[in-house]
Formats: C-alpha cells, sequence, structure tokens
C-alpha cells in the first residue's frame, strides 16, 4: 500500500480518527487538514466554553463551509474576471485584426494607386521620347534640306556673278571696239551711247537681282 493509499491516525479534539484519502491525498494532506478542523473545534470551545462537542463540530463545519463557500465565491469572481479579461482581450484582438486589415486594405490601394500612377508615368514618357525622336529626325531633316539649299544658293550666286562678269568683260571689249571706231565717224558715237544705256540697265537690273536673293535667304 502506497503512502497516499494508507489510512493515518489523527488527533481531532482529542478523539483519534483513522482516516483515508483520495488516490491524491497524501499523509501530510490528511494531517494538515485534521489539524486545522482540530484548531477551529477548539477556538470554538475557547470562545463559547459551553458547548459541547456535537455543537462545537457542527459550528465547525458550518465556519469551515461558509469558508469554503466564500473561496467558492472569490474563485468564481475570479472566473468571470478572467471570462471578462477574456472577452476584452478577444475584442481586442479583433479590433486590432480588423484595424490591421483596414490598414492593410488602405495600403493595398494605395500601393495599387502608386501603380497606376507610375504606368501612366512611364505611357506618358515613353510617348514624349517618340515625339522628340521625331521632331530631333525633323530638324535634322530641315537642317539637311537648308545646307543644300545654302550649297544651291552659293552655286546659283557663283554662276551668276561669272556670267556677269563674262558679259561685263564682253561689253568692255565692244566699248573698246567702239572707242576705236569713234574715230570713224559719229554714227559709232551714238552706238558706244546705247551700249552705255544698256550696260547701265544691266549693272541696275544685277543689283536688284543681289537685293532679292541677299532677302530671301539673310546671312548668307
Amino acid at each position: 500500500m502506497t503512502e497516499e493509499n494508507k489510512s493515518v491516525t489523527v488527533d481531532i479534539y482529542g478523539t483519534q480518527y483513522k482516516l483515508k484519502g483520495g488516490e491524491e491525498a497524501s499523509t501530510a494532506y490528511i494531517q494538515r487538514v485534521a489539524a486545522e478542523v482540530d484548531s477551529r473545534m477548539r477556538q470554538l470551545s475557547n470562545n463559547f466554553p459551553r458547548l459541547d462537542m456535537p455543537r462545537i463540530a457542527v459550528l465547525t463545519t458550518v465556519n469551515v463551509m461558509d469558508d469554503c463557500f466564500k473561496l467558492m465565491q472569490e474563485l468564481e469572481k475570479e472566473r468571470l474576471k478572467q471570462d471578462v479579461s477574456e472577452r476584452q482581450r478577444h475584442k481586442d484582438r479583433d479590433q486590432l485584426q480588423q484595424k490591421f486589415e483596414e490598414e492593410q486594405t488602405g495600403l493595398k490601394q494605395e500601393r495599387d494607386s502608386l501603380e497606376a500612377d507610375m504606368q501612366r508615368l512611364q505611357e506618358e514618357k515613353g510617348q514624349w521620347e517618340h515625339r522628340i525622336e521625331l521632331e530631333r529626325k525633323r530638324n535634322e531633316e530641315l537642317l539637311q534640306e537648308l545646307d543644300q539649299m545654302k550649297t544651291t544658293v552659293q552655286q546659283h550666286k557663283s554662276e551668276w556673278e561669272q556670267q556677269l562678269r563674262q558679259q561685263e568683260d564682253d561689253h568692255n571689249e565692244e566699248i573698246r571696239k567702239l572707242r576705236d571706231e569713234l574715230s570713224q565717224g559719229s554714227s559709232l558715237q551714238e552706238e558706244y551711247a546705247k551700249l552705255q544705256e544698256e550696260y547701265a540697265k544691266l549693272q541696275t537690273e544685277y543689283n536688284e537681282w543681289i537685293q532679292l536673293v541677299e532677302q530671301d535667304h539673310p546671312g548668307k
């Protein structure tokens, strides 16, 4: 027989009792319970000397049960407090969870909005880059056309200047010939005057043409 299951002899208010506890009650535990009952009965006897033993035992039992009920009430209050605390913790946890989910939803919406803005900016960037590239090519083409026009104008100008010099040389040659022929008759003088007029006209036309070219192509 183990210590937990054997009988234990205890003294309660001058009487010997053999007590046997349950499987979880040790000898020390049984002795402690018996000592507490004995102490309570002796205290009642000291407070009420006229009471006999049965009444002392009954009052002791009542007091013990009163303490037991009070302890049970305290335990129940504590359990209720724990229940309330547990419910409050669940409530707080649910509120925190809801707040967390709301914040997560807000962050997700903000992230989606930022991603949409980023996508839009990327598209706009691509469009602007395409436009800039087109404008760059167009400017290059215009510069090429302008260079070609400059080259053409310079070529024409050189040709016109050469033609004008040739005409001037021819005219001077004719004037020289006319001067040689002046001595031969007045008719030659008249022809010379006509040639002078034609030369003046040619010179005027040439100056007007140069002014027109400079106006059409300033800075050339």
